[in-house]
C-alpha cells in the first residue's frame, strides 16, 4: 500500500514537474479561487442560517405541522429546529405574525378574536377585562423578546382596581413582573432594565415604574434599574466620578483663564475638588383648605375655646369647711341679689377643614461645596497680599465659589545652576530613533524587493541561457544527423555502385571465358549444346 502511494505521489510530481509555469500559475489561482469561494459559501450560509427567530416556542407539537404549512402557503420560508419549535426569518418575523394572527393562528394561542368574543351579550365586565389582559401580557411579551440577548420572556400584570362610590373614591395601586430569560453570557445593564421597566408601565395605566419587577431566570435575582441603583455600585461610582470631574475641569478652567493675564501658563498650577449630595430626599407636605362657605374665608382652625364676662360677681363667704344650719338661700349662676348684673359666655369652635396630604421622594444630585487650590512659582514681592486678595476676589466671582473656598500659594524656587549643555546623542531623540528605525524598515523592505527582482532576474538569465544552449545542441545534433544521413547516402550509392559495376564484370568474365572454352573446345561444346538442348526437349 505504501508503494502504491509513493507511486502515486512520484507520478503526480511527475506529471506537475512537466507542466508548463503557464499551467501551473493557472492551476494554483484556480485553487486558490475555488478556496475563497467555499469559504464564501460557508460564511454566507451560516450567517444565513443564524438570522432566524423561533415562532411560537409554546406551541403545542399538534398545531405545528398546520402552521408550517399555512406559513408556506403564504410565500414565506420554514423550518423546524432540533427541538421541533418553528424558525423564520428574523426579518420576516413580524410579517408572519401579523399574517397568521389574522387567520387565528394558531389556536392554542390568544388571537385578535377574542375581543370579538369578549364583546357578546354574555360576556361579563370581568371577562372582558381578563381578556385585555392576556392579549396586554401577550402583546409585551412579543415586544421584550425582540430585545436583544433575549431568549425567552414572562410578563404577569396585576391591573389596579378602581373603587367608585357616592361617598368614596379610591383606586389599588398595580404591579407587575417580567421574567426574563437571557442568552449565555448576556447581562443587561441598569438602563436595559429601566427601560423594560418604564415599557411597562406606559403601557399600562395606574403602574409607575417602581411597581415593576424585572427578575433573572437564570440566576432567580431580581434586576435593578438607574432608578434604584446601588450607590455603592461600580457602575454608579464611576459615573458620578465622571460628573464630579467635568464639573472640576469646568473650574479649573475658568480659574486658569483669570489668572493667565497675570502669570505665564506654565508657572500656574490649579486643582479643584466638587462634592454632590446624592441622599434621597423624602418630603411630607399638608396644605389646608378654607371652606368655601365661611364667612371669613377661615377654615384652617380645628378647635378653639372662647370665654367672656361682665359685670361683678359676689365673693363667697363663711368658714371654710363648715355648713350653716340656716336656709340656703338660691343662687342664681353669674347674677348678684343686689341689683348688678354680671354675664360670662364660653364657646368652642371646630372648623371643617379640608387638606390635602402629600408625600414626595426624590432622589436629586445636589451641588454640596467646591474647594479650589492655586499655586504660582512666584516670589512674595510678585504676589503681595493685596494682589493675592484681589486674586482670590477674581476666582470666587469667575467660579461662583465661596471666597472662604479658594486658596491662592505662591512657591519661589531657587534658580539651579545652569547645566553644561550636554552633546545629545544619536539615539537620545525618541523621534530621531523612530525615523532611524522607519528608514531602516524601508531600506530593508527595498532591499528585499531588489533581491527578489534579482534573483528573478538571474533565475530568468538561467532559463534563457539553458534554453538557449538546448537550442544550438538541438540543430548541432540536427546537423550531424544530416551530415550523418548524408554520409550514408553517399556509402549506399557507392556500395549499390559497386554492386553494379562488380556483377556487370562478373558476367563479361564469364561469357568471355565460355567463348574462349568454345573457340578451344569446339567439339566439347557442341555435345554439351545437344545434351542441353535434349533435355529442353525431353
Amino acid at each position: 500500500m505504501g508503494d502504491q502511494i509513493k507511486q502515486t505521489f512520484q507520478k503526480l510530481k511527475a506529471f506537475w514537474t512537466a507542466l508548463s509555469p503557464k499551467i501551473k500559475r493557472l492551476c494554483i489561482f484556480g485553487l486558490i479561487g475555488l478556496l475563497a469561494l467555499a469559504i464564501a459559501l460557508t460564511v454566507f450560509l451560516n450567517v444565513r442560517a443564524g438570522k432566524f427567530t423561533v415562532l411560537f416556542p409554546q406551541a403545542e407539537s399538534t398545531k405545528v405541522q398546520e402552521t408550517m404549512q399555512m406559513v408556506r402557503d403564504m410565500g414565506y420560508e420554514v423550518r423546524l429546529n432540533g427541538d421541533g419549535q418553528m424558525e423564520v426569518h428574523s426579518q420576516e418575523y413580524d410579517s408572519i405574525v401579523a399574517a397568521i394572527a389574522l387567520e387565528n393562528y394558531p389556536k392554542s394561542t390568544l388571537g385578535y378574536e377574542q375581543y370579538e368574543k369578549a364583546s357578546g351579550l354574555t360576556a361579563t365586565d370581568a371577562d372582558k377585562r381578563q381578556y385585555e389582559l392576556q392579549q396586554l401580557q401577550d402583546r409585551l411579551q412579543d415586544i421584550i423578546r425582540r430585545y436583544g440577548g433575549v431568549e425567552n420572556v414572562a410578563v404577569m400584570l396585576n391591573l389596579p382596581e378602581s373603587n367608585v362610590k357616592v361617598w368614596e373614591k379610591s383606586q389599588s395601586k398595580g404591579s407587575a413582573s417580567v421574567t426574563l430569560t437571557l442568552d449565555p453570557d448576556v447581562k443587561y445593564s441598569a438602563q436595559q432594565v429601566s427601560a423594560i421597566k418604564w415599557l411597562v408601565a406606559t403601557s399600562v395605566k395606574g403602574i409607575e415604574p417602581d411597581d415593576v419587577l424585572v427578575t433573572d431566570a437564570r440566576t432567580s435575582l431580581a434586576l435593578k434599574g438607574v432608578e434604584e441603583d446601588d450607590p455603592n455600585n461600580l457602575d454608579t461610582m464611576l459615573q458620578r466620578m465622571d460628573l464630579e470631574r467635568k464639573y472640576e475641569e469646568r473650574y479649573e478652567e475658568k480659574a486658569r483663564n483669570v489668572i493667565s493675564l497675570v502669570f505665564p501658563p506654565e508657572d500656574i498650577r490649579v486643582s479643584c475638588t466638587v462634592r454632590f449630595d446624592y441622599d434621597k430626599v423624602k418630603r411630607e407636605a399638608k396644605t389646608y383648605s378654607p371652606s368655601p362657605n365661611s364667612t371669613n374665608n377661615s377654615g384652617v382652625l380645628q378647635h378653639a375655646d372662647m370665654s367672656a364676662a361682665s359685670g361683678t360677681s359676689t365673693i363667697a363667704q363663711g368658714v371654710p369647711g363648715e355648713d350653716p344650719n340656716t336656709d340656703v338661700v338660691p343662687q342664681y349662676v353669674n347674677n348678684t341679689t343686689d341689683g348688678g348684673g354680671y354675664s360670662e359666655n364660653k364657646s368652642s369652635a371646630d372648623y371643617a377643614v379640608s387638606y390635602v396630604l402629600e408625600q414626595i421622594e426624590e432622589n436629586p444630585t445636589k451641588f454640596s461645596s467646591a474647594t479650589l487650590s492655586v499655586t504660582l512659582r512666584a516670589t512674595p514681592d510678585e504676589l503681595p497680599d493685596d494682589v493675592r486678595e484681589s486674586m482670590v476676589q477674581s476666582v470666587a466671582m469667575a467660579t461662583g465659589i465661596d471666597p472662604a473656598s479658594v486658596s491662592v500659594s505662591n512657591y519661589a524656587l531657587e534658580e539651579q545652576p545652569a547645566e553644561q549643555p550636554t552633546q545629545a546623542g544619536l539615539f537620545d531623540d525618541p523621534r530621531t530613533v523612530m525615523f532611524l528605525g522607519i528608514g531602516l524598515l524601508v531600506f530593508l523592505l527595498l532591499l528585499i524587493i531588489i533581491l527578489v527582482l534579482v534573483g528573478k532576474a538571474r533565475k530568468r538569465k538561467q532559463q534563457d541561457e539553458v534554453l538557449t544552449a538546448a537550442t544550438a545542441d538541438v540543430i548541432q545534433l540536427q546537423e550531424e544527423d544530416d551530415a550523418e544521413a548524408s554520409v550514408q547516402k553517399e556509402l549506399e550509392d557507392r556500395k549499390r555502385q559497386l554492386q553494379e559495376s562488380a556483377a556487370k564484370s562478373a558476367d563479361e568474365e564469364i561469357a568471355d571465358e565460355v567463348r574462349d572454352f568454345a573457340k578451344n573446345n569446339p567439339e566439347i561444346t557442341a555435345n554439351l549444346l545437344r545434351a542441353w538442348m535434349k533435355e529442353e526437349i525431353d
